[in-house]
């Protein structure tokens, strides 16, 4: 193939690309064309999410102002040709923050043909950062409520524990979902005698939260909704309460299901494992809301006793209570199930019908 000169450069080449080299091209072709005004970045102050266009966005590192920099000029600068990635190369971001203006050094891979291969440009952009709440800051600092999670215990108040447990699941919850909602505040948080009630601006998340607990707590869940007027696009809005009620008994409890009597072991993923009496044996059950409403208590296990395995002879255990009496009893079983041992630490049940033996809650 001949050559051929460029007019512009006078440079050989093989191929005029719209008249001119290669190069020439690129020159009088760059990847972006810049703004006249200093691009506008708008920070949330509080959360440190960003505005492009109407939509807010999180940064994937909280307070990290070169990601934000970074997003918002890649989708506020126009782009010529085809533009494979956009970075910052060079800024003072400390000075930049502190005067609310600079200067950034950006460089953009990419090619003005589909021929070319890719290439490297650097350009200097003037920014000017904007601080300005989020809507969903701007809820949570105005205190809207929009729904709340009322969690419950029927028939019985909630223990330190539990409520501690409550307390500590929730905060895991929260901080799992703001890395990527900021929403994820609860506008109030109140405990009281019957429980505790957390108020949310976003709906999204107290849903989360309610079914998170649910499945935990092995709880149920009533929703409620009230109106709450006209939002300004027209839209009907409504606060939802979701109620998170969870069972009466716990692990530890002495129960009574169909007339028969059982110890809870253990709950998890909606299963009970409970040990029957009398005959010692162990029973898995699948819990459904109207499986609990036939469950009633018996005795809580704070009123468990605790005691020492001392011998072991068919079909008798000899124990030793530790509940300050270190008083011996000899209880016969139908069987000796394999969780009694010698020197083994169990818990037992005094009723009025003689004394329940039971393996300490896992």
């Amino acid at each position: 193939m001949g050559r051929i000169f460029c007019p512009v450069c006078g440079s050989s080449v093989e191929k005029l690309y719209g008249g001119m080299c290669e190069e020439c091209y690129r020159k009088t072709h760059p990847l972006v064309i810049l703004p006249k005004k200093a691009v506008k970045i708008i920070i949330c102050p509080v959360c440190g999410s960003y505005l492009i266009g109407r939509k807010w966005y999180n940064p994937k590192i909280q307070g990290d102002i070169s990601e934000v920099v970074q997003k918002t000029l890649s989708k506020s600068l126009k782009m010529k040709g085809e533009v494979k990635d956009l970075e910052v190369a060079n800024a003072n971001f400390d000075e930049i923050l502190g005067i609310k203006r600079g200067m950034v050094r950006i460089r953009i891979r990419g090619k003005a043909l589909p021929d070319f291969p890719f290439y490297d440009e650097e350009y200097n952009v003037s920014i000017k950062l904007e601080f300005k709440l989020c809507p969903k800051c701007i809820d949570i600092k105005s205190k809207r409520e929009m729904a709340r999670v009322q969690v419950r215990v029927r028939n019985r108040t909630f223990t330190r524990e539990e409520v501690s447990k409550i307390e500590r699941t929730v905060n895991k919850i929260l901080q799992e979902l703001y890395s990527s909602d900021k929403s994820a505040v609860p506008i109030e948080v109140t405990i009281k005698d019957e429980g505790i009630d957390y108020i949310f601006s976003s709906q999204k998340v107290a849903r989360t939260v309610a079914l998170r607990l649910k499945k935990i707590f092995k709880a149920e869940i009533l929703e409620t909704f009230k109106n709450a007027g006209i939002s300004d696009k027209g839209k009907r809005l409504s606060k939802i309460t979701y109620r998170v009620q969870l069972p009466e008994f716990r692990e530890g409890d002495l129960i009574v299901l169909n007339n028969k009597r059982y110890y809870v072991y253990k709950i998890a993923n909606r299963q009970l494992k409970l040990l029957s009496f009398p005959n010692y044996s162990f029973k898995n059950i699948f819990l459904t809301k109207s499986l609990a409403n036939l469950i009633h208590v018996v005795m809580r296990r704070e009123a468990m006793g605790y005691a020492l395995v001392v011998s072991v002879t068919p079909p008798y255990v000899q124990i030793m209570t530790l509940d300050g009496e270190y008083s011996t009893k000899e209880i016969w079983l139908p069987k000796i199930p394999k969780w009694i041992e010698q020197g083994k630490k169990i818990g037992y049940f005094t009723l009025d019908d003689g004394i329940f033996l039971v393996p300490l809650p896992t």
